[in-house]
């Protein structure tokens, strides 16, 4: 669903705001995961856990730039790459999503044309 009641400005703002996060999300992740290799613990809990809470994160901010894109009126191809990036997450958040939250996930996949084998990994 498009927000109308954004302007363009805000919209583009909070698409280079949440690439940001997007970003800084996957390096922790990758510097998480090199922790883990090596045995190195950084924090109080597990470093398995906060990746886990890294990934859900980045489905939230990936949800939120898909949003942003379409109600900007980007073209539908140019996410392909984004949704992509939220399916590679999406195993992990199966067991925290709702149902309304799967409906609008599989919407948007079929929106932009997701080939049906790549949406089956949506179906729990």
């Amino acid at each position: 669903m498009r927000d109308s009641l954004n302007t363009e400005k805000n919209l583009k703002d909070l698409i280079e705001f949440n690439s940001e996060i997007l970003e800084e999300l996957k390096a922790a992740i990758i510097q998480l995961e090199e922790d883990i290799a090596a045995g190195i613990k950084r924090y109080p809990k597990e470093n398995v856990d906060i990746i886990f809470s890294k990934q859900i994160r980045i489905f939230s901010t990936v949800e939120n730039l898909l949003d942003a894109n379409f109600s900007i009126g980007n073209d539908c191809s140019a996410m392909l790459d984004l949704y992509k990036e939220g399916m590679k997450v999406l195993p992990v958040m199966a067991s925290k999503m709702g149902y309304i939250d799967i409906i609008h996930f599989t919407s948007i996949g079929v929106l932009l044309g997701i080939a049906k084998e790549e949406m089956q990994t949506i179906i729990i």
